[in-house]
């Protein structure tokens, strides 16, 4: 199962511990790595999140996909600011978008 739209805002905290997750309406049946590649995009400019992430989905999903994913994601959220957002928050993810880009092509590894 994979929820489609993991990110900090869909992950209910109590303390450290995650209580529960919300906004489940786009589950589906899919690669447990998608879900991890969207909260690493999500949360890409914290490294103390993004290298173990990283470095999970590689293991279970590849660089294969974990270049997919993060491509769909840069142009989702892309697409997303464009239509719903500030000029400001789509010159947020266009920046994310060319980090990401960047660091597939210089790592297959954190």
């Amino acid at each position: 199962m994979v929820h489609w739209d993991l990110n900090p805002g869909n992950v209910l905290c109590e303390g450290n511990r995650i209580a529960g997750v919300v906004d489940w309406e786009g589950a589906c049946a899919g690669d447990r790595g998608f879900d991890l590649a969207t909260y690493l995009f999500s949360t890409y400019d914290d490294r103390e999140i993004r290298d173990p992430l990283w470095r999970e989905v590689l293991d279970c999903s590849g660089h294969g996909a974990l270049a997919v994913y993060l491509a769909h994601m840069i142009v989702r959220q892309v697409d997303w600011s464009i239509r719903h957002h500030d000029s400001a928050s789509v010159a947020r993810w266009m920046t994310t978008g060319k980090e990401i880009i960047r660091d597939l092509s210089n790592r297959r590894g954190v």
